[in-house]
């Protein structure tokens, strides 16, 4: 029987040094352990993490994504937690918790849930935020460059009526500039449905939204192969496949294994065609990634 090598010292100290930054990023708690109260490492941990994703993030100023507010959005699709808006010039996606539960993009809408559909969910009864929500707040920590960097914007009427515990939780990440202010008040969005998404669906008249999502637009992997195949350009073709087999391999160091989502290229900037298209949506952990050199 093969026998695997012995890690060098320094390749498992690394590794534990790793982990240990990633259960502090992520709040594990081990052995019954309760949040961590005195988080002794943000001092040299929060300046580098801002750097890192002041780089990263190619979204317009706070200010112009907040002006996108004061017009109606367009529907782009619908995953199992969240709605994805684009706004007018295609730079970026706004998505929202849809529902307190997940429920399949084609799923028809229960009778008895008309009235939740008629709100978003980012914020719940309890003075917690949707799971969904959280996981793309921490997406940036635990995978850097491999995810798409988004930014979480909450109302400050939202923010004080959480729980103390979610908002000391907050504040790191308010710090690295991850989430921000939506405004003092929720945001009244109106919505454009295309034709066949399903009325049962829809908000009878504007979304009160105070908990939002926004992301870079960005195209899923097989519509740029499709695109460079079409342009007969094989070994653009060939390079991205070559590039996604690296991704996938950088991936699985980080412990991730067939994620759900389809990874996108994130200098494409192509319209989606249909509500129904994953494009830009995470259908099942509110995680999206992709090879930061695409």
């Amino acid at each position: 029987m093969a026998h695997l090598p012995t890690p060098e010292p320094k390749d498992q100290l690394e590794a534990i040094l790793e982990h240990s930054l990633t259960a502090y990023h992520r709040d594990e708690r081990h052995g019954g352990a309760k949040w961590i109260d005195q988080r002794v490492l943000d001092t040299e941990l929060v300046p580098v993490t801002r750097e890192a994703f002041r780089d990263a993030d190619d979204l317009p100023s706070d200010e112009e994504v907040l002006r996108t507010f004061e017009s109606p959005l367009q529907l782009l699709g619908e995953g199992y937690h969240v709605i994805a808006l684009i706004e007018p010039q295609h730079r970026f996606v706004v998505k929202y918790a849809k529902h307190p539960g997940p429920v399949p993009p084609l799923a028809p809408a229960k009778p008895a849930s008309r009235e939740a559909w008629q709100h978003e969910h980012g914020a719940r009864a309890d003075g917690s935020l949707h799971p969904v929500i959280w996981q793309y707040i921490r997406t940036f920590e635990a995978y850097g460059p491999l995810a798409v960097p988004s930014r979480t914007y909450i109302a400050d009427d939202t923010l004080v009526s959480l729980s103390d515990n979610e908002r000391r939780a907050l504040e790191r990440f308010g710090a690295i500039g991850i989430v921000r202010s939506l405004g003092r008040t929720p945001r009244l969005v109106p919505i454009n449905y295309p034709d066949d998404f399903p009325e049962d669906k829809r908000a009878s008249e504007a979304l009160r939204l105070s908990v939002v999502v926004v992301q870079p637009f960005v195209t899923p992997l097989a519509d740029a192969i499709e695109r460079a195949l079409r342009a007969g350009d094989v070994a653009a073709a060939r390079d991205l496949e070559a590039r996604y087999r690296d991704f996938t391999q950088q991936l699985s160091q980080c412990g991730v294994r067939d994620s759900g989502n389809q990874p996108a290229c994130s200098n494409e900037r192509q319209p989606s065609s249909t509500h129904t298209s994953p494009n830009n949506l995470d259908c099942h952990s509110g995680t999206q990634f992709r090879p930061e050199q695409w």
